[in-house]
């Protein structure tokens, strides 16, 4: 029981709280501007408007006028551009992926580590991999400086470390199984996959920064892949028509 209640808050109970709290207290001059904005720019107002369905969606760009002007502007450049990142979003999510966590140790000890969906394998010969993290994530600079990090593979029973890893500003190894692999980075167990990498390129790309990777040790185990569709969480099953074959 304590087990579950842990993973409810640190995944989305304490952003829930944090929230109510703000609504209560006096707005914020950023908030004031931005609620200003949204009359005038529909994407923001929806942006605003998804954050009631889950209130994570309102970090961190509701608590800090920094990124709250950085929203702003882009939804501004949204409207001007005339593509409709919602509905772009959207479709990119039609893309069924697999789920992995990936983590590094920064220059100050401290273990980092998020989600991504856009993990992906790169090359057989040298073995390598690639994802992709926002340049607005506060551990973009931990692993630009790493020399080593692991991607995890997780399993369908690890949709809880989905999303705690991508929750900003979370506890996000405070009562998590780990341990210190190779070059200290941080390894998480019961996932389907692990693979400890060398830092070797980082490429910006847009809102993105595309990390590349060299596979220098890996593990398998076996369990079912945990699945991100269409803005959910799936398992996969066998195709029926393969049933008969």
């Amino acid at each position: 029981m304590q087990r579950t209640f842990d993973r409810y808050w640190r995944g989305y109970a304490q952003w829930v709280v944090g929230w109510t709290n703000a609504v209560l207290a006096p707005p914020e001059p950023h908030v004031l501007r931005l609620l200003e904005a949204a009359q005038e720019l529909p994407p923001l107002a929806a942006t605003i408007a998804n954050g009631f369905d889950d209130p994570r969606d309102f970090y961190p760009w509701w608590f800090d006028a920094r990124e709250a002007e950085r929203l702003i502007a882009e939804k501004r450049a949204q409207l001007a551009g005339g593509i409709d990142l919602r509905e772009l979003r959207r479709a990119f999510g039609q893309f069924a992926t697999g789920v992995t966590v990936v983590t590094a140790r920064g220059a100050d000890g401290r273990p980092v580590g998020v989600t991504a969906n856009s993990f992906t394998s790169l090359s057989l010969e040298p073995p390598l991999v690639l994802w992709a993290l926002a340049r607005s994530a506060a551990s973009l600079p931990a692993f630009q400086e790493c020399t080593h990090f692991a991607v995890h593979v997780l399993s369908a029973s690890q949709h809880h470390l989905s999303r705690l890893f991508a929750t900003a500003g979370a506890d996000k190894f405070g009562g998590v199984r780990a341990a210190d692999g190779p070059f200290g980075v941080p390894l998480l167990d019961g996932v389907l996959a692990r693979f400890v990498c060398r830092n070797v390129r980082q490429i910006e790309a847009g809102d993105h920064v595309i990390v590349i990777g060299e596979v220098e040790r890996y593990e398998t185990f076996e369990g079912e892949p945990l699945v991100f569709h269409s803005g959910s969480y799936r398992v996969t099953t066998r195709h029926p028509e393969l049933d008969s074959l």
